[in-house]
């Protein structure tokens, strides 16, 4: 990005300004003087994006079996799997389990 080129040297001949002369002036592309005369029409809008778990609907009854009765990681997953029609693979599972179990027991 061309930093010599400001909005202050480009508007010194006034109000009307020939984009294609300036280029060939500072010799640079038209699409260049255009961006620092109309910085508003070149701004991009960042998107976030919202992650979200196939386990989030079942974390609440995954704390509970924890809490209450200890449950391994692997008997969380079938009960999940048979009981509820849990769709997820067994590592998302452990890693939660193994996450709250830290927090509980360390």
């Amino acid at each position: 990005m061309r930093k010599d080129i400001t909005i202050e040297k480009l508007m010194l001949g006034g109000e009307k300004v020939n984009k294609s002369e300036l280029s060939r002036q500072y010799g640079c592309c038209w699409r260049t003087i255009d961006r620092r005369l109309n910085p508003d029409k070149y701004k991009k809008e960042r998107i976030t994006r919202i992650y979200t778990s196939k386990l989030d609907p079942y974390k609440n009854i995954i704390d509970e079996k924890i809490e209450n009765n200890n449950v391994p990681s692997t008997g969380i997953y079938f009960l999940l799997k048979t009981k509820y029609g849990y769709k997820g693979k067994y590592g998302i599972v452990n890693r939660y389990v193994s996450s709250k179990k830290r927090k509980y027991y360390y």
